[in-house]
């Protein structure tokens, strides 16, 4: 962790590394990060980022046992138009995007009061509605069923019969074909590959 601003930035010629620069301590308000301090976090890796990560620097920063908002500013633009929560490993992975047209992100962090983080929590368990209302049937496959197999040209295909499935949401001829890469092993043989 570096504090002083003045203190030497690095140059990056890994295209995967990136500064944060965590504004921490103060207000975010519509147009300004009021008050607080900044620390910038050198050497981030955006492959190797995640939101475990950004949770240690704000440890590091002296903030434990305490219910934190995260957001990130999109480089290039104002507070106002630009900031994007910081809740999820999806919303980490999103920030990196930008590197490494850009090697410093901002980052800001405030302290909020846990209805606020209840709220926060809520909305993003919301979020989900629409994937868990989904009409997906999962059904896990075991050795006994009858399995056909089909070869041709390189390819193996298994067809295995799908119990459950009606209606609107069957499958064809009651089968599920899952098509499988052909391989030779060292002998010359073909066998299934992965």
């Amino acid at each position: 962790m570096r504090e002083d601003l003045l203190d030497t930035f690095p140059t990056y010629g890994n295209n995967e590394l990136f500064t944060i620069k965590m504004y921490h301590s103060g207000q975010l308000s519509e147009d300004f990060y009021v008050g607080g301090k900044v620390d910038f976090f050198d050497y981030c890796d955006k492959d190797f980022m995640s939101l475990l990560e950004v949770d240690d620097m704000v440890e590091e920063l002296g903030y434990e046992n305490v219910f934190m908002s995260y957001q990130y500013r999109i480089p290039g633009m104002e507070i106002r138009n630009g900031m994007k929560p910081l809740m999820t490993h999806s919303d980490v992975i999103n920030m990196c995007k930008f590197v490494p047209n850009h090697t410093l992100i901002d980052v800001y962090i405030e302290k909020i009061t846990p209805k606020e983080y209840v709220s926060q929590e809520m909305k993003f368990m919301k979020s989900f509605e629409s994937v868990a209302q989904s009409r997906v049937v999962i059904e896990e496959l075991d050795e006994e069923r009858p399995v056909q197999v089909n070869r041709g040209k390189g390819k193996l295909a298994i067809e295995y019969p799908v119990n459950g499935l009606a209606g609107e949401y069957s499958v064809p001829s009651q089968c599920v074909t899952q098509v499988v890469k052909e391989v030779a092993d060292e002998m010359g043989d073909r066998v299934v590959g992965e």
